[in-house]
C-alpha cells in the first residue's frame, strides 16, 4: 500500500478567501454592461431625436417651397403693384398678399418679429401632417430691364416673394425667397 502524503496546512488553499473575488469580478462585470447599454440607450436617443428634426425639416422645407411655387404662379397672373401699404391684390378666385419693399433702414418684414401680415398659402399635407405656409410679395417696382439687350427699356416689374413654413410649436421652422420678373 502506497502511504497517502498529506499536504502541509500552510501549503493547502484556503476556500474562504477566494469567495470574495469572485462576487467582485461578478459586480465589476455587471457594471461594464450597464455602463454599455446606458451609452447605447443614449445614442440611440440622440439618433432618434436627429431623424425626427430632419423629418421636421424636410417637411417644413418642402411646404415653404411649394408655397413659393404656389405665390410665383399667383403673382404671374396678377402681376400686382403696392402703393403705400401692404393690401390683398384679387385675382381669379384667390388674391396676392402684395407690399412695398421696406424702407432702406428698416428690417426686413422676413426677419421682423412684429410683422403681422402674413398672406396664407394653400396648406400642404393631410391631416396631422398638414402645413399651411404663409408669405409676403413684396413689389420692388417696374423699372428693370427685361432682358440682357441694351437697348431693350427697362419696364419689367421684380418681385421679392418670402414663404415660410413651421412643422409646429417647438418644431422646425424654414424660410425661402425668391425674386420673381415678369413682363
Amino acid at each position: 500500500m502506497t502511504a497517502r502524503r498529506s499536504i502541509p496546512a500552510r501549503l493547502r488553499p484556503r476556500r474562504d478567501a477566494q469567495q470574495g473575488f469572485v462576487l467582485v469580478v461578478s459586480l465589476v462585470i455587471l457594471l461594464v454592461i450597464l455602463v454599455l447599454a446606458t451609452a447605447g440607450v443614449r445614442l440611440t436617443a440622440s439618433e432618434e431625436k436627429m431623424a425626427g428634426h430632419s423629418y421636421d425639416r424636410t417637411l417644413a422645407f418642402q411646404a415653404a417651397e411649394g408655397a413659393l411655387r404656389e405665390i410665383e404662379g399667383r403673382v404671374a397672373l396678377t402681376r400686382p403693384t403696392a402703393a403705400g401699404a401692404c393690401a390683398d391684390v384679387p385675382g381669379d378666385g384667390f388674391s396676392v398678399l402684395t407690399c412695398p419693399p421696406p424702407a432702406g433702414n428698416d428690417k426686413p418684414r422676413w426677419a421682423d418679429a412684429s410683422f403681422t401680415q402674413w398672406g396664407t398659402a394653400s396648406p400642404i399635407g393631410i391631416d396631422q401632417l398638414s402645413i399651411t405656409p404663409t408669405y409676403v410679395v413684396e413689389y420692388l417696382g417696374a423699372s428693370f430691364p427685361c432682358s440682357a439687350d441694351p437697348t431693350d427699356p427697362p419696364a419689367c416689374k421684380r418681385y421679392r416673394i418670402t414663404a415660410r413654413a413651421n412643422a409646429g410649436p417647438e418644431r422646425a421652422a424654414v424660410t425661402v425667397q425668391s425674386i420673381y420678373a415678369t413682363d
